[in-house]
């Protein structure tokens, strides 16, 4: 035998094998099916008839269908010559059966036919009516013998199966895709004459026996899970097709609509003016408190000058959503694209990513300066811990004023950068703006929670210690009702301030939670009210978010009031702080020097007791000294002698020393 015949056998004998090969892996990893969107309206599980029918519960088919009609078009064709027949409810299952035959169940590991039960049923039932109204009806709606049995499906199901695919009466070969290799469980499952879903069942037995192929897209994952094959991503919705990270409720490439899915045209409205004057009037407040300590900044000195800050920061964040309402969805939503065809390539739809400069830019200085806010809230109950525990003055306070500003900077710029990194950014389509959390549950945990929870947990711990050391104060002056009296109102202005950040960020936090909660569930009852209108399949009541939808929950648009209120009113507390004579005194002080509001004997005799408290000897680790005799009358305490001062015990004065601030 001569060498080229023997490697024409070796080619033979490998090209065989291969095409062995392909033949067989080609037969394990059979395609899934790639299931449509239910088109007739009749057929949608939202639908509902005047008549007691029993509605389809399964929003997805193939094309062509049973009876061979390859379209949308020919299915609502065929469909319109039964409707009189099912508007009568000669049968409970006429709905049923109808949509079985026009649009048939399918999964993405085959099509479910109706059982022979269920044409019988319905013929029995339907003929004399049919034939009363003069209602023609098809043969191959009169012929249920090509139908598998319900009952003896499991025991004949290849008969089935020959019967469904090689038969021209209910379909013809060439106009199917080979229907004996796309049934559902070889055929073995089929629509029955009741309310029973039997393809939850089937598609989980399918899956317990044989392998899903692998490489499976996460839409067909979906499906699997929900037999119904779940929900699909409207077009409305599509996120731009060069860009990843695109996720909304559970689908890929899909973002949430613009405008708001919650409220309607006129409450987003009301709502952005709300929101307007609210926040014109926090930035005005926050201007004026800046105002305020340029015009005279020795008066704020630690450990109160972390309010000023604190303004600083808030002042940022209101003007920020006054820019959000003049800029619009510019920012926060995604632009509408079509092609040549008319068909839409991206939707409009909120912004996620970075991918976005202005959205981006918008949600580092709103992020960034509302961290930094609640960031000088603690440094400014830590320095009140510093005077109230540790008897600290303002010198050595503010000796470590670079150590707060590092702070102040750092953490806010270490949490913004962590969400660029991870890309949690979204548009929020009711302020114009961009921030974390607005429809992630993930970025509302841990970037929005989690670090609002543990700053303030932390500044209510540093704020509650410097309480009990006040109050121990004002218990040793047992002989000095005026310091008590000072002491007392110092106390309350501390403690009216910090309740009226604490309970907005409280507010704040509930209604975080609350939204987190009920997430689903709003979702849920949005795509089942929209989902008719947007061209899906409607989610059946079989599934989880058609049993979420059933409960019709929908947020209330007080909610959105209080979330986006409570994020705007925590630029307020620093004017309870700041008001009063001394802010007057400051004001009308610049066109002249001579008008004063109030008494001017008393406004510099309480000048000089602060001044004298904060800068004077403390008995702390960084006391300059004993207050002395030679002090007190500095203090010009009315109807009090010097006398009766000295013998006050030097220890109550060190303390009263520290906490007499702006009275």
């Amino acid at each position: 035998m001569s060498s080229s015949s023997v490697l024409c056998c070796l080619l033979v004998i490998v090209v065989s094998s291969i095409s062995n090969v392909v033949v067989a892996f080609g037969q394990q990893q059979q395609p899934l099916l790639q299931c449509v969107p239910v088109s007739e309206p009749s057929c949608m599980p939202s639908q509902s008839f005047e008549v007691d029918t029993l509605q389809w519960s399964y929003n997805a088919t193939l094309y062509p269908n049973l009876l061979g009609a390859r379209s949308a078009a020919e299915v609502t064709e065929h469909f319109h010559a039964l409707y009189p027949l099912i508007k009568t409810g000669c049968s409970r299952y006429i709905r049923r059966f109808a949509c079985a035959l026009h649009q048939p169940a399918c999964t993405p590991f085959g099509l479910v036919p109706p059982c022979r039960e269920l044409c019988e049923v319905v013929r029995d039932d339907c003929y004399e009516t049919a034939r009363t109204f003069e209602i023609w009806l098809s043969e191959r709606l009169l012929d249920c013998s090509h139908l598998p049995y319900a009952n003896e499906s499991l025991k004949s199901g290849s008969e089935n199966v020959e019967s469904i695919g090689h038969q021209s009466t209910l379909v013809s070969r060439s106009a199917s895709s080979a229907w004996d290799e796309s049934l559902l469980g070889g055929g073995m499952v089929c629509i029955p004459p009741s309310d029973v879903d039997v393809v939850p069942e089937a598609v989980k037995k399918h899956l317990a026996s044989t392998n899903p192929p692998p490489g499976r897209s996460n839409a067909s994952t979906a499906a699997v899970e929900h037999p119904d094959l779940g929900i699909w991503c409207p077009a409305e919705l599509r996120a731009p097709p060069t860009l990843s990270g695109y996720r909304f409720m559970g689908m890929e490439n899909c973002s949430a609509p613009c405008p708001n899915m919650y409220m309607d045209s006129g409450e987003i409205v009301i709502v952005r003016y709300f929101l307007l004057i609210l926040a014109i009037i926090c930035s005005l407040v926050s201007f004026f408190i800046l105002l305020t300590f340029a015009i005279d900044t020795k008066r704020f000195r630690y450990p109160e000058r972390p309010i000023i800050f604190y303004s600083a920061s808030y002042f940022v964040v209101s003007s920020l959503h006054v820019a959000g309402f003049f800029i619009g969805q510019q920012a926060a939503c995604n632009n509408r694209v079509v092609d040549d065809n008319n068909e839409v390539v991206q939707g409009f739809s909120v912004v996620e990513g970075v991918h976005r400069r202005m959205c981006t830019s918008m949600f580092m200085l709103l992020y960034f300066f509302t961290v930094k806010g609640m960031i000088w809230w603690v440094i400014l109950t830590f320095t009140w811990l510093l005077a109230a525990a540790f008897k600290w003055g303002n010198e050595p306070i503010e000796k470590y004023a670079s150590h707060y500003h590092a702070v102040a900077w750092l953490i806010p710029a270490l949490q913004t950068s962590l969400v660029l990194l991870i890309g949690k950014v979204e548009g929020d389509n009711v302020t114009g703006l961009c921030y974390v959390g607005v429809y992630d549950s993930m970025g509302v945990r841990y970037l929005l929670l989690l670090p609002m929870c543990a700053y303030l947990l932390i500044g209510i711990v540093i704020l509650f210690t410097g309480f009990f050391c006040l109050n121990r104060v004002r218990q040793s002056l047992t002989n000095d009702e005026e310091n008590k009296k000072k002491l007392a109102k110092f106390m309350l202005r501390i403690g009216i301030f910090s309740f009226l950040f604490i309970l907005p960020q409280c507010i704040l936090i509930a209604v975080y939670v609350f939204e987190e909660l009920h997430r689903d569930s709003w979702e849920a009852w949005w795509y089942a009210r929209t989902c008719y209108n947007n061209g899906v399949p409607c989610p059946a009541n079989s599934t989880v978010i058609g049993q979420l939808a059933t409960a019709e929950a929908r947020p209330q648009v007080f909610i959105f009031f209080i979330k986006y209120g409570m994020t705007l009113v925590v630029a307020l507390p620093p004017l309870f702080w700041v008001a009063g004579r001394k802010t007057c005194n400051s004001w009308l002080s610049l066109p002249t020097n001579g008008i004063s509001c109030g008494d001017p004997e008393e406004n510099g005799e309480m000048n000089n007791t602060r001044t004298c408290l904060l800068s004077e000897a403390n008995n702390g680790p960084h006391s300059r000294g004993w207050l002395t005799n030679q002090h007190i009358p500095r203090y010009r305490v009315r109807q009090k002698n010097v006398g009766m001062l000295a013998t006050i015990k030097k220890n109550v004065l060190d303390h009263l020393q520290a906490f007499s601030l702006q009275i």
